[in-house]
């Protein structure tokens, strides 16, 4: 019998505030407890806390590092509260490898939110679903974990 693999959540994500690192905190909590495993782009270090020798060092590298997580991952998990461009760049480049290496079908892009947020219509049709806090976060991904279908979010009056 083959083991069974976990699936492999990238966590696109803001951390550079204490408010936005404590909403990564619970985000990684909460993959876990549903039996999903993370990679978090701050556990290769974070330029902001970094002297600038250090930053001109290690840039390329966690540059590189981090597209081959994104590239090797099973989902995308892009958290819009802040509109970090960051995140944004790495949720086109998830679209990207999806939409270009068909291969890769079952490749999931997620957005969460902690509020109902008014989406850019290139955000809310490029993901496979959305979760609106914590709740909906775990059902979305306890459903992704288990194999089930996903809602792909539909055109509201919050699109634009």
């Amino acid at each position: 019998m083959m083991p069974i693999r976990v699936k492999q959540i990238y966590i696109a994500a803001p951390f550079f505030s204490h408010k936005q690192l404590a909403i990564v905190e619970e985000v990684e909590k909460l993959i876990h407890e549903v039996g999903l495993v993370y990679y978090s782009p701050r556990s290769d270090g974070i330029l902001q806390s970094m002297t600038p020798a250090e930053r001109i060092a290690q840039a390329p590298k966690i540059f590189k590092t981090n597209c081959v997580h994104v590239a090797n991952a099973d989902a995308v998990l892009a958290l819009l509260d802040d509109h970090d461009t960051g995140t944004y760049w790495e949720m086109g480049f998830a679209y990207a490898i999806r939409r270009y290496n068909l291969q890769q079908h079952w490749y999931r892009i997620f957005a969460f939110t902690t509020q109902r947020p008014t989406l850019n219509v290139m955000l809310q049709q490029s993901v496979d679903a959305h979760a609106c806090g914590l709740e909906e976060l775990k059902t979305m991904l306890t459903g992704f974990a288990q194999g089930k279908p996903l809602i792909k979010p539909q055109p509201t009056e919050n699109v634009v």
